[in-house]
């Protein structure tokens, strides 16, 4: 990854740590491009950035070809980038941004979609907000407020009728990968391009059988962090 300037406390290297306390911080402000060397790739995601204040928008270029922008950032939830399936390096451009701009994790490759969708039962991921607070009240019991210390998102996605072939030709290589590394989670982008989180799975996904055709079940829990924090 190379970007067109870079501050000293914030180089571009920390976009590919998947850390989500560290920054990419162009430290000029204009027009501010970073370059991944990708192969085949059909989605980019950003997350832990202040874009909603800090540029216009992010127009993405592939082989020196415009693709797609961004429409009203207004906030700092994920940015959901998923152009149709290309070769070549990817060009972000962050226009007409500040000195202050900050990126934290870019991930660009290929999508994990899944053969079946959740449904029945499935609650909206950004609306799964978990809260860890300090409330505080005096010697005779009157409230005197309180501080909100974590706010952070949390569901288990869970998938069922899945085809034993395609699980195993698929499924494996996100299990490894998601011991060690978080990763973005989606439902329906196209249609709710802000419910998109960056998290990890905090426990095991071990599939089942489920029934006589062969087909699989799994599921896994999810703890996302919460772009209000």
């Amino acid at each position: 990854v190379t970007a067109s300037s870079e501050s000293s406390e914030g180089p571009v290297e920390n976009t590919q740590d998947g850390l989500t306390f560290d920054y990419w911080m162009p430290g000029t402000s204009g027009d501010a491009t970073l370059t991944l060397t990708v192969g085949t790739h059909d989605y980019i995601a950003i997350a832990a950035h202040n874009c909603d204040d800090e540029c216009d928008e992010v127009r993405v270029t592939v082989d020196g070809q415009q693709v797609m922008a961004t429409e009203n950032i207004t906030d700092r939830s994920p940015i959901w980038l998923h152009p149709q399936q290309r070769d070549g390096d990817v060009t972000l451009t962050f226009a007409n941004a500040t000195s202050s701009l900050r990126v934290g994790v870019i991930y660009c490759g290929l999508l994990l979609q899944m053969q079946r969708t959740e449904w029945q039962g499935r609650a909206p991921l950004t609306h799964q907000v978990n809260e860890n607070r300090v409330p505080s009240t005096s010697d005779t019991g009157q409230y005197l407020g309180q501080i909100l210390t974590r706010e952070f998102y949390t569901a288990r996605p869970s998938f069922d009728h899945l085809e034993s072939e395609w699980y195993r030709d698929n499924v494996p290589a996100f299990v490894r990968a998601s011991q060690t590394q978080a990763f973005f989670y989606a439902w329906r982008p196209g249609d709710y391009p802000r419910e998109i989180a960056y998290g990890w799975r905090t426990g095991q996904v071990k599939p089942n059988n489920t029934g006589p055709a062969g087909l699989m079940s799994m599921s896994f829990d999810f703890e996302g962090v919460s772009h209000e924090q």
